[in-house]
């Protein structure tokens, strides 16, 4: 199992929509993490890494704080792919004020 840590920055909530074609689509809740990616030279590059999640709940309460969630990979139009592992839940591992 792989994990990926950083600071809850955002939770986004999605409502039941339609599409122009008709179709309706459901609703769906994503984090935004904010993470430090470590690159091939050695350097170190922001980004932000997007979630989905079942229960936004568990984020709100930590949003703010660096936090670290189980997160399995899948390449995705040739590019690496995070998803929250099933039943996952934030592990708070720096308090929000407390340093990067």
């Amino acid at each position: 199992m792989l994990t990926l840590r950083g600071r809850v920055e955002n939770i986004i909530r999605m409502p039941e929509r339609k599409g122009r074609d008709g179709k309706s689509y459901p609703a769906y809740c994503q984090v935004q993490m904010s993470v430090s990616e470590a690159m091939q030279d050695g350097q170190r590059r922001l980004g932000i890494q997007t979630l989905s999640i079942d229960d936004p709940a568990p984020f709100e309460a930590v949003q703010g704080q660096v936090v670290r969630v189980p997160v399995g990979a899948y390449v995705r139009n040739g590019s690496l792919s995070l998803f929250l592992a099933k039943g996952g839940l934030p592990e708070v591992i720096q308090e929000q004020g407390k340093g990067a």
